[in-house]
């Protein structure tokens, strides 16, 4: 008995650790995130499989977002241009859009949004 109990600590353990990874890191300001950022892909679980990307993110410091994107039927790019906020940690767009981060470390930045999660990389 007294090893199923320490099994079930260590499960419990781990779920609290990982719902506490994917609710993210708590952003300050736009600052936090701003850069030139390109998407190399998309999943809908963290760990699951990624579909590729083509996009460029530019966060500015002044709570801009310029998201330029190349169709995937085309030759053609678009861009939209918005600013966001950080409200409660996270990274709120003009449409509603919430955004967390999960990870950032010089080069790569992770966040999570409305349909799953974006892995980015410095450009």
């Amino acid at each position: 008995m007294r090893r199923r109990s320490r099994i079930n600590t260590i499960i419990a353990s781990g779920l609290a650790a990982s719902m506490t990874y994917a609710q993210g890191i708590a952003i300050q300001g736009p600052g936090d995130v701003a850069g030139n950022w390109v998407l190399e892909s998309t999943a809908i679980y963290l760990t699951g499989k990624r579909a590729p990307e083509a996009s460029k993110w530019v966060f500015g410091a002044d709570g801009s977002l310029a998201r330029t994107s190349l169709y995937k039927f085309s030759e053609s790019e678009g861009t939209i241009e918005e600013k966001f906020e950080v409200k409660d940690g996270k990274i709120v767009t003009p449409n509603g859009d919430t955004f967390a981060l999960i990870d950032k470390k010089p080069d790569t930045m992770t966040l999570k949004g409305p349909f799953g999660y974006y892995f980015f990389k410095k450009e």
